[in-house]
């Protein structure tokens, strides 16, 4: 629902701003004769509405990079509770324990391998390496 509000009012703000840019740079045509009004009036339409909607662009992008940080974020909170809870539980040798540690890991793992320059021998590797770990 947020999305759609958002999508929403960013194709409100270009229409509006590209409107109101639009008209203000039509009512200053000076009497040019016809190709040069012509030409004026393409890079007006082109100006008013190209702006806005690069910076809805540019805005939609950040959100997008925001919500992935946030779930990275969150990826790394749940690593560091499994990690305390590994370390605060009694058995600690136990073997479900150290599956869980051992799934949370990987999952961490394959969250930042995505963003990575890890080749795919790199990544195997630390996968392998996890799994003896």
């Amino acid at each position: 629902m947020k999305k759609i509000i958002l999508t929403l009012s960013g194709i409100f703000f270009v229409i509006f701003t590209g409107c109101s840019l639009l008209i203000c740079m039509i009512s200053g045509i000076p009497t040019f004769e016809q190709p040069a009004a012509t030409f004026y009036l393409v890079k007006a339409i082109a100006l008013s509405f190209g702006f806005p909607l690069i910076a809805f662009g540019f805005f939609a992008h950040n959100l997008y990079l925001h919500r992935k940080l946030e779930m990275k974020n969150q990826l790394i909170r749940n690593f560091r509770e499994s990690i305390l809870a590994y370390q605060k539980s009694s058995c600690g040798g136990s073997l479900e324990a150290a599956k869980e540690f051992k799934d949370s890991l990987t999952c961490l793992f394959c969250a930042f391998a995505e963003d990575g320059k890890l080749s795919e021998d790199e990544q195997r590797d630390l996968l392998e390496f996890i799994d003896k770990f």
